[in-house]
């Protein structure tokens, strides 16, 4: 995960300082940036994250991690 790799300690949570364009960074999941910016709003509008120009705060890594997790197991596997 990002946060492990490139994130430091915030006072509101962790703290991506990633010099990316939205481009490139939708392209580590290989997602259109369109898909990227949409999930990103909704991620933001949950409280789970705040976009600045750069950096990205993560506010609750652990409900990040979970949907990560969903995410890659698949809604059918999980009940």
């Amino acid at each position: 995960m990002l946060a492990a790799q490139h994130g430091r300690d915030a006072a509101n949570g962790i703290e991506l300082n990633l010099m990316l364009s939205r481009d490139p960074f939708a392209d580590m999941p290989g997602v259109p940036r369109q898909s990227l910016n949409r999930e990103l709003k909704a991620l933001k509008k949950q409280g789970l994250l705040t976009i600045a120009y750069s950096p990205i705060t993560l506010h609750d890594v652990q409900q990040l991690r979970s949907m990560a997790v969903l995410t890659e197991v698949g809604p059918a596997a999980t009940g």
